[in-house]
C-alpha cells in the first residue's frame, strides 16, 4: 500500500508529471508512484539461465499514476 503524503506549504511549485494511463498532468506530490519491472528475454529462459548461474540485469521504470486512475486500477485501498 501506497505511504500517505505530507502537503504542508512552504515547497515552492512542484513539477508536473503527466499520468501514464490517462496523460493528465499531475504535480509529482500527488501523484502515485509504482516501479514496473521487466525482464529482456522470455520468462522461462530467464530461468533456465539463472539455474545455470548466468546474471541477467532486470530493468525497472517508475510509472505516474493520478489519483483516480490509482483507484480505478486498484493500485490505492479505500
Amino acid at each position: 500500500m501506497v505511504k500517505s503524503k505530507d502537503f504542508k506549504g512552504n515547497k515552492g511549485r512542484s513539477r508536473r508529471v503527466q499520468c501514464d494511463s490517462c496523460g493528465r498532468l499531475v504535480p509529482e506530490e500527488k501523484a502515485i508512484k509504482t516501479e514496473k519491472f521487466s525482464l529482456p528475454i522470455d520468462k522461462y529462459l530467464w530461468e533456465e539461465l539463472q539455474r545455470n548461474g548466468t546474471q541477467i540485469h532486470i530493468s525497472s521504470q517508475f510509472i505516474y499514476f493520478c489519483f483516480s486512475c490509482a483507484r480505478h486500477r486498484k493500485i490505492l485501498k479505500q
